[in-house]
């Protein structure tokens, strides 16, 4: 009975677990408790469900069932989560564009004069 024992849907961890635990205590009186704690863990890893928490708690490698629990309890929260999906940039508003200077009067041209140190300033000519 212990080994065909799996978790059916809309159950809760704790229930499954305490349930598989009381098969084990009752299914094997003669056994010595840390023998029916490994009989427990074994038959709670082989009748979690989803396939995807089931993986990732036998990965934890739980040495108890009470670690089995807590880890499937913690990696039930994650994976039971819908993921959101990623947020569309937003849009910035738009560079405006640089306007050129508006000069009043007419151009000048400007360049440098240099004296005979090799300094230089510069002048404007219109």
């Amino acid at each position: 009975l212990l080994a065909s024992r799996y978790r059916k849907g809309g159950e809760s961890l704790g229930t499954f677990a305490a349930d598989v635990k009381l098969h084990a205590q009752y299914g094997y009186p003669t056994f010595d408790a840390r023998a029916r704690e490994e009989l427990a863990l074994y038959a709670f890893l082989q009748g979690l469900s989803p396939e995807p928490l089931r993986q990732h708690v036998r990965l934890a490698m739980p040495q108890t069932l009470r670690a089995a629990l807590v880890e499937a309890e913690r990696a039930e929260v994650v994976l039971s989560t819908r993921p959101t999906p990623p947020k569309a940039p937003t849009s910035r508003p738009p560079i405006r564009q640089r306007r050129p200077a508006q000069r009043s009067g007419p151009r000048t041209k400007s360049y440098i004069q240099r004296d005979n140190r090799g300094f230089g300033r510069v002048m404007a000519s219109q």
